[in-house]
């Protein structure tokens, strides 16, 4: 599989550390994409606050995580950026959180089905061991997928992840 920018993807899986977020989606038109945001940890709350947005032409419209309260704290950060809060972290990236709190948290949940509708792409920034399932259900649902490295935590979810993108293709 080829890295592909987030435009072009055709439900399939990118790699979000290869998947360059910059102007290259701001260029297009229409409307932004919609991403939910899987995982509330260090790199899913980097992607959450500081790459995906007006800039890259993409909107956070969900998060999850097996956690909730983990995922509604992310989910009002999001929440209070989109509505003009700052990003304050403290001189690094990936412990920032909102400097203040305002406006409405995103929906928030502890699985994807409750909230796979409101999104058009799906990024995955969970634990190796949780990325096949994970990546099944965003494809079987017509979703685009941009998945944290590694890939898998086994051969078996790779072949099961490459199985599901070919079927998605198909």
């Amino acid at each position: 599989m080829a890295n592909r920018r987030l435009g072009i993807i055709s439900r399939s899986v990118a790699s979000a550390g290869s998947c360059v977020m910059s102007g290259a989606i701001a260029a297009s038109s229409g409307p932004p994409v919609r991403v939910c945001v899987v995982g509330s940890g260090s790199i899913s709350r980097e992607f959450a606050l500081h790459h995906f947005g007006a800039a890259t032409g993409t909107v956070v419209t969900a998060i999850v995580d097996l956690k909730e309260d983990r995922a509604l704290e992310l989910a009002v950060d999001v929440g209070s950026v989109a509505a003009g809060a700052t990003v304050g972290d403290n001189g690094t990236k990936y412990r920032a959180a909102a400097s203040e709190r305002r406006g409405t948290p995103v929906p928030h949940a502890a699985s994807l089905g409750p909230v796979i509708s409101l999104c058009d792409a799906v990024y995955i920034g969970t634990t190796p061991g949780s990325h096949a399932p994970l990546v099944i259900e965003a494809l079987e649902a017509g979703k685009h997928v941009l998945l944290e490295k590694p890939l898998a935590a086994s051969p078996g979810d790779a072949d099961a992840i490459v199985d599901a993108v070919e079927a998605a293709e198909g």
